[in-house]
C-alpha cells in the first residue's frame, strides 16, 4: 500500500506525451499486456499490431505505417528494458 504523500518514482520519471502520440502509447500498452511470454517476453508481432489497428478503426494507410513504426520502436525499447531488469534480478540472486 502506498502511504499518503509518498512519491511514486515511476510516475515522476514518466515523460509527458505529445497529444498526437497518446493513442499510439495506449495501443502499445494494450498490446504489451497481451504479449506472449515463454522464457522471456516476446516482441509484439506486426500481425498483432495490424489487427489492433483494425480494432481501433485506424484506416489511413500513412497513419497505420506510422503507428506500426512507433509501436515497434516502443516495443524494442521495452524489450531492452525487460532484459536489463531480468539481468539485474539474476545478479541479485
Amino acid at each position: 500500500m502506498i502511504d499518503e504523500g509518498e512519491s511514486l518514482a515511476f510516475v515522476e520519471e514518466m515523460p509527458e506525451l505529445f497529444q498526437d502520440l497518446k493513442e499510439v502509447y495506449h495501443i502499445f500498452l494494450y498490446l504489451s499486456r497481451k504479449r506472449r511470454c515463454g522464457f522471456a517476453p516476446e516482441a509484439i508481432s506486426p500481425a498483432d499490431i495490424e489487427s489492433t489497428l483494425n480494432l481501433y478503426r485506424i484506416d489511413d494507410p500513412e497513419k497505420r505505417l506510422d503507428y506500426l513504426q512507433y509501436i515497434d520502436a516502443l516495443d524494442s525499447k521495452w524489450l531492452e528494458w525487460s532484459r536489463e531488469e531480468s539481468a539485474k534480478k539474476k545478479e541479485d540472486e
